[in-house]
């Protein structure tokens, strides 16, 4: 199990693993993978990647409240909740937060993943669990797009060309605007579409199989092999 603890808000899709938008949590579960192997001899199976977050909430309140119904509310808030993928396995959930299933529908701090009454993950859910094959074409994904951002950079290759995706652009945020002298007018950024957990995966495969397929590989990529390449979708 992978923990980033943030002191701000975090949270990924398999839409920002494509577009190598948000790489830290696989990059932190291939560096769990190769270290385990190498000392151990032997694969792991991943349980949850998850951002964790270590402020205190901000309680909303229309007047002013005790300490105790302060510390109540704040343990029902959503802001304590892990935030990112976990196993499909419900038995390796369970490991995580042994009341995991004791929750059902309301959802838990450490596991926010609704059940139904059969035990079974709730559909409202299902983006949020991924399973052993799917946590690998992300980890062989993230290490193709990394070997293509270290190329990049040997080769001296800087563009000035951001990101938009919807309306998130890197600009609103970033503190070095007099240095890359961006400009909307004379620039063009490099627009982005949408894309859902299913549609993110499989174009991750595509890519993975494409690089198999340079490779004279006439294997195809369905998350049970590692073999990398394709073509270069960093952002």
């Amino acid at each position: 199990m992978v923990i980033d603890y943030k002191s701000g808000g975090a949270h990924v899709t398999a839409q920002d693993v494509y577009y190598g938008l948000k790489l830290q949590l696989m990059t932190y579960l291939l560096a769990l993978e190769s270290a385990y192997g190498k000392t151990q001899g032997e694969s792991i199976a991943p349980a949850a990647v998850v951002y964790s977050y270590v402020k205190n909430p901000k309680i909303p309140a229309d007047a002013p409240i005790s300490y105790e119904d302060a510390v109540s509310l704040a343990k029902e808030s959503d802001a304590w909740q892990n935030s990112g993928y976990f196993s499909d396995d419900i038995e390796l959930l369970t490991h995580i937060d042994n009341k995991f299933l004791s929750y059902g529908s309301k959802r838990g701090p450490y596991v926010p993943i609704a059940t139904k009454k059969d035990q079974t993950i709730s559909s409202r859910d299902l983006r949020k669990v991924k399973n052993s094959g799917e946590f690998d074409v992300m980890c062989r994904y993230t290490n193709h797009v990394m070997a293509d951002i270290g190329r990049h950079i040997g080769d001296g290759q800087f563009p000035i060309q951001p990101y938009q995706l919807h309306k998130n652009r890197p600009c609103t945020y970033c503190d070095y605007n007099t240095v890359c002298r961006f400009d909307s007018s004379r620039n063009k950024y490099n627009y982005l579409s949408g894309l859902s957990e299913d549609d993110a995966l499989e174009r991750m495969k595509e890519v993975l199989n494409d690089g198999n397929n340079s490779n004279d590989s006439n294997n195809s990529y369905d998350g049970n092999n590692s073999n990398e390449g394709g073509e270069n979708h960093g952002c």
